[in-house]
């Protein structure tokens, strides 16, 4: 359908060009607006299935607890059926925010003013099943810092990071976040020791190559930017930097 007729020639063989040539444009644009279409429906398939595997180990390695666990204090049950219920809340909304992503390009984030601190908290409890198996440890260091952002997706984001660090970790190593206050910018950091050279081994622990994909669009849809630092056998850093407001409004501060 790319190729188009030389409209030369009588009066009539250029009308018939014209006509052919318009026929093919538009018959090439439907085929690719239709393309696009089937495209967008994959990567949301493909990017569920990716954001799925965190919140399903954390609730399947808390209800297994309730389970098992037969000494367990009532603090405790209330604690895992709440993860398994705020994961099970999670994957509902991340299901609608991902197909938005898909399908829209335009989609905006739903911004809300969150505490670090406890993002990063939830994350400690919701995670640590899946951390535990792999024998590594999540640490992070945070002082009462607030962020404008989307919960789920910014969510979403560490969690991709800290997965990617913790299949690229050896078993005792640890992952640290950190949240730093700079002028006019949040800094996140998400640092991991490991050497992320070795491909195989990422394939071997369950790596698709979404999830820093999804980072990157989370990051830019934001006004965040998103950078890497690493060197063999010294561990990776993950800088992102956040406006201090949203760049959907008129008065969004710059990133660095």
């Amino acid at each position: 359908y790319g190729l188009r007729l030389q409209e030369s020639g009588s009066r009539e063989f250029r009308e018939l060009s014209q006509n052919v040539n318009t026929m093919a444009r538009s018959v090439e644009e439907n085929v690719e607006r239709i393309q696009g279409i089937a495209d967008s429906r994959k990567q949301f398939i493909d990017n569920l299935a990716h954001e799925m595997k965190t919140p399903l180990t954390s609730i399947l390695g808390f209800a297994d607890l309730l389970r098992i666990k037969r000494t367990a204090s009532d603090k405790q049950r209330r604690e895992y059926s709440g993860v398994v219920v705020e994961e099970a809340k999670r994957l509902q909304t991340l299901s609608g925010k991902l197909m938005e992503l898909a399908v829209a390009n335009h989609a905006k984030p739903d911004y809300a003013e969150l505490d670090v601190d406890l993002l990063f908290r939830e994350m400690g409890l919701t995670m640590a099943p899946l951390l535990a198996r792999r024998g590594i440890r999540l640490l992070w260091e945070s002082s009462g810092e607030k962020l404008t952002a989307d919960r789920e997706l910014v969510k979403s984001l560490l969690y991709n990071l800290v997965d990617n660090a913790a299949k690229a970790s050896k078993e005792g190593e640890e992952v640290l976040l950190s949240c730093v206050k700079g002028e006019g910018k949040t800094v996140r950091r998400a640092t991991e020791a490991f050497y992320m050279a070795d491909k195989s081994r990422s394939r071997k622990n369950g790596g698709a190559g979404l999830g820093l994909a999804l980072c990157a669009r989370i990051a830019e849809m934001h006004g965040a930017q998103l950078r890497i630092k690493s060197a063999p056998g010294q561990g990776t850093t993950v800088f992102l930097a956040f406006p201090e407001t949203p760049p959907a409004e008129p008065e969004g501060g710059e990133s660095t």
